[in-house]
């Protein structure tokens, strides 16, 4: 917020005088006290001496930086910090290596968090010397307004020659949705070679780009702007590096999982436990392979553990399209099941209408939807979402159970071949 002028762009001067009266408002440290009662195996509150017996944790936030501007150019918002066991991770460590056109907005740094939320599930496999063999774990996101817009991924299997390069995860993860990806932020998990950093700079408009590390080659790359027609490309983009991904509380039992705090319109306050799963590896999906259906390939189930972890971070509905490691289509954000999945497809295989006639792909890749996997953040409420699936030839669908309409799931996939795994509806992860 160092120049509103120029920030803000066509913002009233009444609006100015309001931003400036707020930079700075923001805490330089602020303080959580959480006071527990202590309470018995029936949830009873244990007393000592009169009084609830009780326990005190306090959490110190101190303030990072303040943003560019909040999730708006007339708002502000400021990054504070939590430090805990393992330093500095995630959002908390993030360092701005090219800081792009006066610093992050608070929409960059949801995007990068998102992004975060995915990555963490998918990590190299690296040998003893910490270098990464053969590729294997690799993985490249692309976020857009909070949700993927790509999504490319390398087994964690040393599968050799078979594995993509970084350069060639990012290049296949473009495919996705390129309209989408237009002004996004890419997450990897692995240190950025040149070569990527090349990929990423002639190959459209981004906002950002955000990993464990960076070559000194790939850092060159990234701060000499791309010339393409006469136009210097990606001049602004944002170079950020960020610490322990894989740190990040994902699974049931990690210690290191905190509440989110959020807030309300009047200021009430939400307490909420953060999503944490209990599927660790394709081993887990196993057991909620339904038995007397088609049984998936060793490949679909890989592709329908990490839709599953990647939808943790999708606005819901949520639905991903999976096939191969890469990701074909999300539907998102929509009110009904059968629309967040019809979405999805139509994103991969084109639609059309009277008014609009006919409307191309987002999907710019080779594969085709058939025989790719879908994932739902939660059930299908009727055979209408399976219908959907099946026509489109869609041959696995992964979800969590819990609709009354589960055993009509169960009868569709039998009868017309294709492969369900319903999850526990403890795994419903909606994402708002």
């Amino acid at each position: 917020m160092a120049d509103i002028k120029e920030v803000e762009g066509g913002i009233s001067e009444e609006r100015k005088k309001y931003l400036r009266k707020r930079v700075g408002r923001h805490p330089d440290l602020m303080t959580i006290i959480r006071t527990f009662f202590e309470r018995d195996e029936d949830g009873a509150v244990i007393m000592k001496d009169g009084r609830p017996k009780s326990e005190t944790q306090v959490d110190n936030l101190v303030k990072k930086e303040d943003l560019r501007y909040g999730e708006n150019p007339g708002q502000t918002t400021a990054l504070l910090v939590k430090e805990g066991e393992d330093g500095l991770i995630g959002i908390g460590s993030i360092e701005a290596l090219k800081s792009g056109k006066q610093g992050k907005s608070e929409t960059n740094l949801r995007d990068v968090n998102a992004a975060l939320g995915i990555l963490k599930y998918f990590e190299p496999v690296t040998d003893l010397e910490g270098e990464v063999v053969d590729n294997a774990g690799l993985a490249c996101i692309i976020l857009k307004h909070n949700n993927p817009a790509g999504a490319m991924f390398n087994p964690e299997e040393d599968d050799g020659d078979e594995n993509l390069t970084q350069e060639e995860l990012f290049k296949r993860a473009l495919e996705t949705d390129p309209l989408s990806a237009f002004g996004g932020y890419i997450g990897f998990n692995s240190t950025v070679t040149y070569e990527t950093a090349l990929a990423i700079m002639s190959s459209g408009l981004f906002d950002g780009v955000v990993a464990p590390g960076y070559t000194p080659e790939a850092l060159e790359r990234f701060n000499t702007p791309w010339e393409a027609g006469g136009k210097k490309i990606n001049a602004s983009i944002r170079i950020d590096k960020v610490n322990g991904i894989n740190k990040l509380a994902r699974f049931v039992g990690d210690d290191n999982a905190d509440s989110k705090l959020i807030s309300m319109e009047d200021g009430s306050i939400l307490d909420a436990d953060p999503f944490l799963t209990n599927i660790r590896s394709v081993d887990d999906l196993r057991p909620y392979v339904v038995e007397d259906c088609r049984q998936p390939t060793e490949g679909e189930l890989t592709d329908a553990l990490t839709g599953f972890y990647m939808n943790t971070h999708v606005k819901s509905n949520g639905v991903l399209v999976f096939k191969n490691g890469q990701l074909l289509a999300c539907g998102t954000g929509e009110q009904n099941r059968v629309g967040a999945i019809q979405q999805a497809i139509a994103k991969v295989t084109g639609w059309s209408t009277p008014q609009l006639g006919e409307i191309k792909a987002n999907y710019q890749g080779h594969q085709s939807i058939d025989g790719a996997v879908l994932i739902s953040d939660a059930f299908v409420p009727d055979n209408d979402c399976m219908e959907a699936a099946y026509k489109a030839g869609i041959k696995v669908i992964a979800l969590p159970f819990g609709s009354r309409n589960d055993e009509n799931v169960k009868a569709f996939a039998k009868e017309h071949d294709m492969t369900v795994i319903g999850l526990p509806a403890e795994e419903r992860h909606f994402y708002h």
